[in-house]
C-alpha cells in the first residue's frame, strides 16, 4: 500500500538569523499539492521574503521609499513585510493565502 502525504505545512523562518524564504520555492509547493491533491497551509511567509522574478509587485504607490504592492514595500530585493515573521496574511500576495486542512476521515 502506497501512503501520501495528506497535509504540507509551509513556512518561512523567523527570528534572529533567519533566512530569506523565496516567494518561488512556496509557489512550487502549493502548486505540487493542489496537483497531488493535498491539503496545503501557508503559515508565513518570514522576515523579508524574496518576491519572484517575474512576478510584478510594483504600483503607483511608494511608501518608506519603496514600491508599494498588497500592503508590502518591496526594495533592494526583498519584501517588507509590517509583521515581523510575515504571519499577516492580509500583507502577502493573494496567490500564497492558501490556508487548507486536511480532510478528516473516520
Amino acid at each position: 500500500m502506497t501512503q501520501r502525504l495528506n497535509w504540507v505545512i509551509v513556512g518561512g523562518e523567523s527570528g534572529p538569523g533567519a533566512r530569506p524564504m523565496d516567494l518561488a520555492w512556496a509557489r512550487s509547493i502549493v502548486a505540487q499539492c493542489k496537483a497531488a491533491g493535498t491539503a496545503c497551509f501557508v503559515k508565513q511567509l518570514g522576515r523579508e521574503p524574496i518576491p519572484q522574478m517575474g512576478v510584478d509587485y510594483h504600483d503607483e504607490h511608494t511608501s518608506r521609499g519603496f514600491p508599494l504592492k498588497d500592503g508590502v514595500f518591496v526594495g533592494n530585493g526583498r519584501m517588507h513585510l509590517l509583521d515581523r515573521k510575515g504571519g499577516d496574511i492580509d500583507e502577502w500576495p493573494h496567490d500564497l493565502r492558501v490556508r487548507q486542512f486536511p480532510e478528516v476521515r473516520t
